[in-house]
């Protein structure tokens, strides 16, 4: 039988950001946060449970889902005592029946659960939709063994190290072609 995400995590919304008191003291978690923390393919923190209800601050190894890209990331070292804004989501894992690496692959690459999400998405246009919290948790899981989950989960994490390697790499010929063509341009 497969169960569905409820058994096994709970998630929170980040804070509105408009309600934040004492903004100047506060540094928020954004989108190139999770963008670095997506190619960081941290190690996740091994802390079971629920947060206690208004902890918004970010810990190392936590799993992250940004709701309008409908991906997760697990946070890096970077991203520590940032405050979750209400475009992310903090996943909260209740038991160890689901390996966190697991579920980051899961949600982000598998073709299965991709189809789950495009049938939950709601929104106004195709580029912003959002998931509500109680569909998400509705999602199937399929069920795998946890040594094989843990196996897929560091495979995933490899393959994420894979490509921002390959992204430093590319980086670095962009850098290098467009400094060529700068002296070329000099040059006339």
């Amino acid at each position: 039988m497969k169960k569905r995400l409820r058994d096994f995590v709970d998630m929170m919304q980040g804070v509105n950001s408009t309600r934040i008191k004492n903004k100047e003291a506060v540094v928020l978690y954004d989108q190139t946060d999770f963008e670095h923390d997506l190619l960081e393919a941290a190690m996740p923190n091994e802390n079971l449970g629920k947060s206690e209800k208004g902890d918004f601050l970010i810990k190392e190894g936590d799993i992250i889902i940004n709701s309008m890209k409908q991906q997760a990331t697990i946070a890096s070292s970077q991203s520590v005592g940032k405050t979750l804004t209400m475009n992310f989501l903090k996943v909260d894992f209740l038991n160890e029946e689901l390996d966190k690496r697991f579920f980051v692959y899961l949600f982000n690459e598998n073709r299965q659960m991709k189809r789950l999400k495009e049938r939950e998405a709601q929104g106004i246009t195709s580029s912003v939709q959002k998931i509500p919290i109680n569909s998400l948790k509705s999602l199937k899981v399929p069920a795998t063994p946890l040594e094989r989950q843990k196996q897929i989960g560091r495979t995933y994490a490899d393959l994420l190290a894979f490509r921002k390697k390959q992204l430093e790499v590319l980086e670095q010929n962009n850098k290098f072609t467009l400094e060529i063509l700068e002296r070329a341009t000099k040059m006339i």
